[in-house]
């Protein structure tokens, strides 16, 4: 299992890319959801960059208003805040949905990690098809004309959270990455990952002829 000592924000402030899309990452040890703080921020004029990370939701939720638990400092919980051409807006959480997938399967190589359509993060175990992760992507078109999307995640990396929730046994649904990985994953070894995985395809996006 992970602890909340596994959280590094200082490493990963240092390891950011100078032109990344990532532009400052905050912490917060419990809130409602993540997504509430980058709507929040929004309507703040915060500009595009801000990243978002919680020990523990109160009040976590998926598409389609789903619930979602955590274990505080056993799962991933984080949002990011983008501003993407209008062009993109389709695709931002496919996109995300691909590189968060494809980090999970570099640190389970013995095990068929895929996106079970659109947004959960699962993979095939002798109990059946279980779920590592789940995204949502929110969002809404400022008085401007801007577009302004909160993309967030959880990833259950040292335990995967128990109980019924939404009618649904979560110990029959649900597992974790350190379960599976012959590595033992961090939040922050998880979200460099992502970072490095996912800033090529957001320079693509801003132009498209890269």
């Amino acid at each position: 299992m992970t602890s909340l000592s596994d959280l590094d924000i200082t490493l990963l402030q240092q390891s950011l890319p100078r032109r990344g899309f990532v532009r400052r990452v905050i912490h917060v040890t419990d809130t409602s959801s993540t997504q509430d703080i980058v709507r929040a921020a929004v309507a703040a004029g915060e500009p595009a960059g801000l990243v978002v990370i919680a020990d523990h939701q109160t009040a976590g939720r998926g598409q389609f208003g789903r619930s979602w638990r955590d274990i505080p400092g056993q799962t991933l919980l984080c949002s990011f805040l983008l501003y993407p051409p209008a062009a993109e807006t389709p695709v931002v959480l496919m996109h995300f949905a691909q590189c968060l997938c494809a980090v999970i399967a570099q640190m389970i190589p013995h095990a068929p990690v895929h996106i079970k359509h659109p947004n959960d993060i699962v993979i095939d175990t002798p109990l059946g098809t279980q779920k590592l992760a789940g995204l949502i992507a929110e969002g809404a078109v400022q008085p401007g004309g801007q577009q302004w999307m909160s993309v967030g995640f959880g990833v259950n990396i040292g335990a995967a959270p128990q109980g019924i929730v939404d009618g649904v046994d979560l110990a029959t649904t649900s597992t974790a990455i350190n379960t599976w990985s012959h590595t033992a994953q961090t939040r922050t070894s998880l979200l460099r990952a992502v970072f490095e995985a996912y800033q090529p395809i957001h320079y693509r996006s801003e132009d498209p002829t890269q």
